[in-house]
C-alpha cells in the first residue's frame, strides 16, 4: 500500500488517471469549501467578514493578473515544448529564470502596494467607515505575502504538470481548505479576523511547499542566477 502511494506521488499519471484525480480532488475541495464557509460565518461576525473579503481582492488581483496570466500564457507552454523536445537543460534554465524574476517582481510590487495600500483601499471600498477601512488596510497588507508563495506554487505546479505529475499539485486545494477549517476552529476565538489573515498566509506557504519537493525530485536545479 505504501509503495503504491509513493508511486502515485512520484510517478507519471496517464490522461485518464489525471482526469479521475482532478475530478475527485475538485469534488472533495468543493465539499470542504462548504464546511469552510460554515465555520467562517459561525466564528466571524458578518460586518468584519466584509473587511476580510475586501482585503484580499488586491492580493488576488495581483496573483490572477500577473501570475496566472503570464505563467499560463507564456512559461508553461514554452517549458512543456522544451521538455517534449528533449531539451531539458534549456527548459530548466528557463524555469530558474522565471522563478527568480517572479520572486524579485512580486516582492518589489508587494512593497509598493504596502506603501500605497491606504489609497487603494479607499478607492476599492469608498463606503467603509474609518474603523472598517483601517482594518481592511491592515488585513490587506498582511495578505500581500500570499501572492508570492501562490505564484511560486503555480510555477512549480506547471513544471509538475509538464512531467505529467498531476497528483501532488491536485492536493493543494484540499490543503488550502483544510487549513482554513482547522485555523478557524482552533484560533478564531482568540485572534478574531486576524486568524483568517494568518491562515491565508499559511495556506499560501503550504501551497508552495506542496509541489516544491517533487519539482526538485524530477530535476529542478534551483539557482539565484536569471
Amino acid at each position: 500500500m505504501g509503495e503504491r502511494f509513493r508511486s502515485l506521488l512520484s510517478g507519471k499519471n496517464t490522461i485518464s488517471g489525471a482526469s479521475w484525480i482532478l475530478v475527485i480532488t475538485l469534488l472533495l475541495s468543493n465539499l470542504l469549501g462548504l464546511v469552510r464557509d460554515h465555520y467562517l460565518t459561525q466564528k466571524i461576525p458578518t460586518e468584519i467578514l466584509s473587511s476580510y473579503y475586501a482585503a484580499f481582492r488586491i492580493p488576488d488581483l495581483l496573483f490572477n493578473v500577473i501570475i496566472l496570466g503570464a505563467i499560463a500564457s507564456a512559461f508553461i507552454p514554452v517549458f512543456t515544448s522544451y521538455i517534449t523536445s528533449k531539451k531539458e537543460k534549456e527548459a530548466w534554465y528557463i524555469a530558474n529564470s522565471v522563478i527568480n524574476i517572479a520572486v524579485i517582481f512580486l516582492v518589489g510590487l508587494a512593497g509598493i502596494l504596502l506603501v500605497f495600500m491606504p489609497q487603494l483601499i479607499s478607492l476599492l471600498v469608498p463606503g467603509f467607515e474609518e474603523a472598517r477601512r483601517d482594518l481592511t488596510i491592515s488585513l490587506a497588507r498582511i495578505m500581500l505575502l500570499s501572492p508570492i508563495f501562490f505564484g511560486l506554487s503555480y510555477i512549480f505546479g506547471g513544471i509538475l504538470n509538464s512531467y505529467k505529475r498531476f497528483f501532488v499539485y491536485s492536493l493543494a486545494p484540499l490543503a488550502y481548505n483544510i487549513s482554513i477549517i482547522l485555523g478557524t476552529i482552533l484560533f478564531a476565538d482568540a485572534f478574531g479576523i486576524y486568524c483568517g489573515n494568518f491562515r491565508r498566509c499559511c495556506r499560501s506557504i503550504l501551497s508552495y511547499a506542496n509541489p516544491n519537493p517533487c519539482s526538485k525530485k524530477i530535476g529542478l536545479p534551483l539557482s539565484t542566477h536569471c
